[in-house]
């Protein structure tokens, strides 16, 4: 499935590559429209990050994964705050929070996820 990491905890806190497995995943969130397209946020379980010593990689945050006719990824370090027709195209758009190191913010996807507007500052 591909590869993350996994914290050896106290005392040795070096993180060492593991393999993932579809039982290293759980899942957070999920939505779908009429349409039956889904969004999906997943990430691996809690116990291969308990010890970690702050975020190792990517997979450490919910990832975020748009499902229609295929899958595609979204982002990570988001969190989704409201869908709505934003523009009044007749289209759903989505914010989502942005939550990060030095980083904060807001994301703003349209309704197929191929448009991206980001509004982020920073704080040194």
């Amino acid at each position: 499935m591909g590869q993350a990491y996994h914290c050896n905890g106290p005392p040795n806190w070096d993180a060492k590559e593991i393999d993932l497995t579809v039982k290293d995943v759980t899942l957070f969130r999920s939505y779908r429209n009429i349409k039956g397209q889904m969004l999906v946020s997943a990430g691996i379980i809690e116990a291969h990050t308990i010890n970690c010593d702050g975020p190792t990689s990517e997979t450490d945050e919910p990832m975020w994964f748009f499902v229609s006719n295929g899958v595609k990824f979204i982002g990570y370090e988001l969190d989704l705050l409201d869908a709505a027709d934003y523009d009044n195209d007749g289209e759903i758009e989505f914010i989502f929070s942005h939550t990060g190191y030095n980083r904060d913010g807001y994301t703003l996807y349209e309704s197929d996820f191929e448009e991206r507007y980001d509004y982020y500052w920073s704080y040194h």
